[in-house]
């Protein structure tokens, strides 16, 4: 749709000026008649279609550098909402989810679900700026997937080979 609306100007811009094509090119009188010449004859030497060419190059330009800018910016929020995540996640397990599991070897569904909501609050706490836009915005359950993936995650990294828990990975030969 834009392009469209990008081409309709560059015509209107290119009749305004003047710069639309002629079919004729004006002839002696005592000469032969009239010959056609092409089309794009005119268009390429009026000065009017370059800059107007010009303009279209600079603007698709710019619309490229704010793609470009938007995508890295949302990559910076990515990453420090996941970071924000991942500090709340460790805080909660630092401060609550340890002396649950301590107490009974184990965490009850309720438990769990506090530490859930606790992990949400602590990251919150933590994010800063955009990010902490993006974890306001976050529904519950989208939170909590991700918790989940992420600490599947963390896990997985802290599980060692052959699973002795001790984070250390195998020494290569």
């Amino acid at each position: 749709m834009r392009v469209i609306r990008c081409a309709v100007w560059i015509v209107i811009l290119m009749v305004l000026s003047g710069a639309a094509p002629t079919v004729l090119v004006a002839q002696d009188a005592a000469a032969t008649p009239a010959v056609a010449a092409p089309w794009w004859h005119s268009l390429l030497s009026s000065e009017a279609v370059w800059n107007v060419v010009g303009a279209v190059v600079a603007a698709v330009l710019g619309w490229v550098g704010l793609y470009l800018r938007a995508k890295a910016t949302k990559a910076g929020v990515d990453e420090a909402t996941l970071d924000a995540v991942q500090a709340g996640a460790i805080d909660t397990y630092h401060a609550f989810v340890r002396a649950a599991k301590a107490r009974t070897g184990g965490m009850t569904a309720e438990e769990a679900a506090t530490a859930r909501k606790m992990a949400y609050a602590s990251a919150i706490r933590l994010a800063a700026g955009p990010a902490k836009d993006a974890l306001l915005k976050m529904a519950e359950p989208t939170f909590n997937a991700l918790l989940e993936r992420m600490l599947g995650s963390m896990k997985r990294d802290n599980a060692g080979p052959a699973g002795t828990g001790d984070g250390s990975t195998p020494k290569k030969a």
